[in-house]
């Protein structure tokens, strides 16, 4: 389905504006996210090449009318967009020219997640009794969808920490993403079931994964490593392992690394970073951050405490 079109880390090349977020040093996998200060269009429209992912944009600030036509012509479709509203481009979309020009004093912001195909695929098998080769993602223009702006500005707000979200978080996000396009965005026409999702996980799966995290804590832990102890794909997983928790795979996991985190900090002479890095920390600044998060106290605190 994804074709040959222009990869998302080549989009920005050539694109106008200036990019102020980046998810691509951090090496994401299934979605990158980007978010950008958007310039007044002068001159020629931005011409957009067919795109290997699926291209979802949510404006976070200003409002601007926005223009586009099919590459050969034609009459430019208007519409009047600010903050709040999302487009979503299928992967292989044909060639288009957009322009915009900004309708009120204020700076234009916007976060773009490019979504992997094989990502909804692969899920549209656990989710909808259709077949992958008739899976159309519908077009949308200025709408509106709350799950999908909430993940977005999570996921944009973790960029701006030196220590970007770990991969289980992504992971996880990346499969909402998913899900709510699934759920929401599939082309008219398409006859989609949403499967029955009822019932968590036999206890001794439960205890399978849970020994597992605790094993290996100090590890970088992500989704598919988590589901293949349940035996499960990885949106099944974390829908039915948060059913038989209460808490989401990346909730568990953090509340266990912080707890095992304490149990160091009162019985072992080892140094703050060691603790940090002994359960899965990639520093000492970010440790210290989540304990204080979950404990109230910075690691230093609780020790004396």
């Amino acid at each position: 389905m994804a074709g040959q079109g222009l990869s998302s880390i080549a989009f920005k090349t050539g694109r106008p504006g200036c990019t102020l977020l980046s998810s691509e040093p951090h090496g994401w996998r299934g979605l990158l996210v980007r978010s950008y200060l958007e310039p007044e269009m002068q001159g020629e429209p931005v011409r957009v090449p067919p795109l290997a992912a699926h291209h979802i944009v949510l404006m976070t600030s200003g409002w601007l009318r926005l223009e586009q036509r099919d590459a050969d012509g034609g009459d430019w479709e208007r519409f009047d967009v600010g903050a709040g509203d999302i487009f979503i481009t299928p992967a292989m979309t044909p060639t288009y020219d957009v322009q915009w020009h900004s309708l009120r004093d204020e700076p234009v912001e916007s976060v773009h997640l490019h979504l992997e195909p094989g990502l909804l695929e692969g899920m549209a098998a656990d989710l909808l009794d259709i077949p992958a080769d008739r899976l159309r993602i519908a077009t949308r223009d200025g709408v509106r969808d709350p799950v999908i702006q909430s993940i977005a500005l999570e996921l944009c707000q973790s960029l701006q920490s030196p220590h970007a979200a770990d991969r289980l978080y992504v992971d996880s996000a990346a499969r909402m993403v998913a899900a709510q396009v699934l759920r929401h965005h599939i082309a008219s026409g398409a006859s989609v079931v949403l499967k029955d999702a009822r019932g968590g996980l036999p206890p001794s799966r439960v205890r399978r994964v849970t020994d597992f995290i605790v094993a290996n804590l100090s590890q970088s832990l992500d989704l598919e490593s988590l589901a293949a102890q349940a035996e499960l794909s990885p949106y099944h997983f974390a829908r039915t392992f948060k059913q038989s928790t209460g808490e989401t795979p990346h909730g568990y996991v953090l509340r266990r690394r912080i707890e095992k985190a304490r149990e160091l900090l009162r019985q072992s002479a080892k140094s703050i970073a060691e603790v940090a890095f002994e359960v899965g920390f990639s520093s000492q600044s970010h440790f210290t951050t989540q304990f204080r998060k979950l404990t109230g106290s910075t690691p230093r605190q609780y020790r004396r405490g």
